[in-house]
């Protein structure tokens, strides 16, 4: 799937997310007022119903005055009608500086919090893995460094596949230095470029854009995953850091 595949995909995972909340918490509502609280089309919302419903939401429509579409009652989503990729999608952690240059840091967490309390087991580690191992940094560079590439990194599901099972990788890298093992930690995707941020058998954590990478192996070997590491704590002050090492005129 494509970056923007994705993208896309995670859009409608919330979409359906908040379709499915807003029937539970507001009961009985029409298709124009689906689309008004949701911003989108009448279509749209009609095919999300149907999403709904395939995936064995129990959503039904009422005909005639006072009708619409409404959820069975008594019944109380654990979201068990979202698939596992769905789940990721809507955990996918974004960058949290842009909630709290507005405030919503702390209520977003909150969120968060409550949406895995509400998962069954088997996709709480899904949500989990999602939010500790991706990441989706929106804001663009200020240069031309990540200028949008049209191409997709041709090592980024092995990386991805190396993050979630904890297996060291070894990766050849643009400068034609001999293969070097790394403990790859988690995946950021910054406009379309993909970053790889990985450990050194030191324990030193690196940055590695996935484009330049030459050459990748997937090992057997796990690594232990540092407990105290967060993602987008690491982004963040490496992006600080990167913006204060550059001259100034």
């Amino acid at each position: 799937m494509s970056y923007l595949g994705g993208i896309v995909l995670r859009m409608r995972a919330e979409r359906l997310l908040r379709l499915l909340l807003q029937l539970q918490t507001r009961g009985r509502s029409t298709v124009a007022e689906l689309a008004a609280t949701l911003d989108v089309s009448h279509r749209t919302v009609q095919r999300d119903l149907d999403a709904l419903s395939l995936a064995g939401v129990p959503v039904y429509s009422t005909r005639g005055r006072g009708g619409g579409w409404s959820l069975l009652p008594d019944y109380r989503s654990r979201l068990t009608g979202l698939t596992p990729s769905e789940v990721m999608s809507v955990f996918v952690g974004a960058t949290a500086h842009v909630l709290a240059d507005l405030g919503l840091d702390a209520s977003a967490d909150q969120a968060v919090l409550k949406l895995i309390a509400t998962l069954p087991d088997t996709s709480r580690r899904d949500a989990e893995y999602a939010r500790q191992r991706l990441l989706i940094d929106h804001a663009g560079w200020d240069d031309s460094r990540g200028s949008v590439t049209s191409f997709r990194p041709r090592w980024l599901d092995l990386c991805r596949q190396a993050v979630w099972a904890e297996r060291t990788l070894h990766i050849t890298y643009a400068d034609g230095t001999t293969p070097f093992p790394i403990a790859p930690l988690g995946l950021v995707a910054k406009t379309r470029t993909w970053y790889l941020i990985a450990a050194r058998p030191a324990g030193h954590l690196r940055t590695y854009r996935l484009s330049r990478l030459t050459a990748a192996t997937l090992t057997d070997q796990a690594f232990v995953r540092p407990p105290d590491f967060d993602l987008a704590t690491y982004w963040h002050q490496s992006q600080q850091a990167l913006k204060a090492s550059r001259p100034t005129y």
